[in-house]
This record gives C-alpha cells, structure tokens and sequence, in this order.
C-alpha cells in the first residue's frame, strides 16, 4: 500500500479515537491507539508530529459541544487556583500532544 494512504489513514483513525477518547473524558488513554498507530504506520519522523496535530484537533472538536460542562468547570478550577483560564485548556492540549508522541514513537520502535 502506498505511503501516503498510511499517514492519511492513521491521521483519521487518530482524530476520531481522539475524539471518542475526549468526549467520554478518556483523554489519557490516546496512548493505546497511538501505539498500535506507531507500530503499523508510522515509516516517517515528519508523520509523528502531525498525529500530534490529529490528536490535538480531535479534542478540541471533542470539546466544542460541552462548552457548558468542562470548558467551565476547567475555567473554575483555574479561577480557584489563581492561573489563567487559557493555560489549562493548553496544559491540556501539550499533554495530549506529548502523549500521542509518545505512543507513536514506542510503536515505532518496537516495530524497528
């Protein structure tokens, strides 16, 4: 199969697991796809960073419909312990970012 058909499908698998992961409140464990996406697809450095991208916009899309559920509740937690409320909706997105990298590099490893 021709490389650019891997990449675009793990991206898809990526941002819909993602998507899933983060509307049940799951998040943290985008890891388990992103090593099964590593160790299958993963032939280029360039790939992983922009699964972390994939990653990213498929909790943000995840996010967007409970606006008035977990977008406020993490601006009340940051009112409370005095940090901008922007820094934790970041926080938030490096880890998933960081944990999706990770994922896909210990695939990709293994798969080496």
């Amino acid at each position: 199969m021709n490389d650019k058909y891997f990449n675009i499908y793990g991206i898809f698998i990526l941002i819909v697991t993602a998507f899933l992961l983060g509307y049940y409140g799951y998040w943290y464990l985008q890891i388990v796809p992103a090593i099964i996406i590593g160790y299958f697809m993963v032939r280029k450095i360039s790939y992983i960073v922009l699964a972390g991208v994939a990653s990213m916009l498929g909790i943000f899309i995840a996010l967007i419909p409970s606006y008035a559920t977990r977008i406020r509740g993490a601006a009340l937690a940051s009112s409370i312990a005095g940090i901008p409320f922007y820094l934790v909706i970041l926080l938030t997105f490096l880890i998933i970012f960081a944990i999706t990298i990770t994922g896909l590099l210990i695939g990709s490893s293994i798969n080496k």
